[in-house]
């Protein structure tokens, strides 16, 4: 996941990882443009229930007289306050279908491609041998349900693991 952060503040950084990727870097401009949208949608709901909020407030401390224009304006607010709230929804769901293809950021020294162009950075213990334990690769894929094999050597099985015959 993309740190929003990261997106709105330096967007030719997640540029720059979708190239090194092998990605496409329009994507990132499509996310930032979705995130404006929002977040415009979202700015203009908060004026609009503020502005309801506060209306609601005047109707009640209002006169017998002022009262019933107030009824009308609010009730025309409460429709423009319902369709902001709809528009908030659909620019969110717009946001997230334009972050959901952004991969994670790449490491700056990592190589440029895809997997097969790996560079080991670091090995820490010995690799076991298992031929050399007396596990050869088809005995290993044999055992692979992760039952005991009759194959596998006697200290190896264990009831719980099936029969020790």
């Amino acid at each position: 996941m993309i740190d929003l952060h990261i997106l709105r503040t330096d967007p030719d950084r997640v540029r720059e990882s979708q190239t090194r990727r092998g990605e496409d870097p329009n994507l990132v401009d499509a996310a930032v443009a979705a995130d404006s949208a929002h977040r415009a949608a979202l700015t203009d709901f908060e004026r609009l229930r503020a502005e309801q909020k506060d209306l609601g407030r005047q109707v009640a401390a209002a006169d017998a007289d002022t009262r019933p224009a107030l009824l009308v304006r609010t009730k025309e607010l409460s429709g423009r306050v319902k369709q902001a709230e709809a528009h908030v929804r659909e620019a969110e769901e717009a946001f997230h279908r334009a972050v959901e293809p952004l991969s994670n950021l790449v490491d700056e020294s990592a190589p440029v491609g895809g997997e097969e162009d790996f560079t080991v950075i670091d090995k820490r213990g010995t690799p076991r041998d298992f031929e050399k334990e007396g596990f050869a690769p088809a005995t290993i894929l044999r055992s692979a349900n992760f039952s005991a094999p009759s194959t596998w050597p006697a200290a190896r099985r264990s009831p719980a693991h099936g029969s020790t015959t």
